[in-house]
């Protein structure tokens, strides 16, 4: 057995073993809390909706939330903290939308055409959206709405993920490119400068 410092425990007077045990316990939980990113939480979400759909090997789940996290990170701040956010832009229309509980909804098997098989895809999956809630804050409003229940229509309800010669890849939805991330966990808490007034929460002028 390799040296550790639990070689020596048994060795410990009785206090000072109780003591060491906690510390290392205490070690654990906030390693885990501080590690567990916000795609760990989508990689929980996505075991969680799968369980119910058509059973899926867990290597082709994992492929498919890394690379649905991944698109939407170059759309969404995802935040751990289970607000997201992201700004939709279209010509001169610019609103901040904020999600409570961003999450995956619904996961299933995609079907495959001949044009598909043609062009390599052997392996296709839809996978919907879903959040609590969302708000927008308009430039004009200077204020956040109120937080409304439905979904934000304008954002996709969901994407198609693929797996084309080997490689997993979401297939390009035309409305996601008039969304960026948003400028993230401080638009919760805001710390504004007078000279940043009327502008959302965590955003300030240069």
């Amino acid at each position: 057995m390799p040296f550790s410092h639990f070689t020596l425990l048994p060795l410990l007077p009785l206090p000072k073993r109780a003591y060491f045990l906690f510390l290392w316990a205490c070690t654990l939980l906030g390693s885990a809390s501080a590690a567990e990113p916000h795609a760990s939480l989508l990689s929980k979400n996505m075991e969680e909706i799968t369980r119910s759909a058509v059973p899926t090997p867990k290597e082709t789940k994992t492929q498919i939330c890394e690379t649905l996290t991944a698109t939407l990170n170059r759309h969404i701040n995802l935040q751990p903290d289970a607000i997201s956010t992201t700004i939709y832009q279209s010509g001169k229309t610019r609103i901040h939308v904020q999600w409570k509980d961003f999450r995956f909804q619904s996961f299933q098997p995609a079907p495959i055409d001949e044009v598909d098989r043609l062009n390599g895809v052997t392996s296709s999956f839809f996978v919907n959206f879903q959040a609590t809630a969302y708000r927008t804050w308009k430039d004009e409003s200077k204020g956040w709405s109120e937080w409304d229940s439905a979904r934000y229509k304008t954002f996709p309800q969901g994407v198609r993920v693929e797996q084309t010669k080997g490689q997993w890849a979401t297939k390009h939805h035309p409305m996601l490119k008039y969304f960026s991330p948003g400028p993230g966990a401080t638009v919760i808490k805001p710390v504004q400068p007078a000279t940043n007034t009327g502008l959302p929460p965590g955003m300030i002028r240069k």
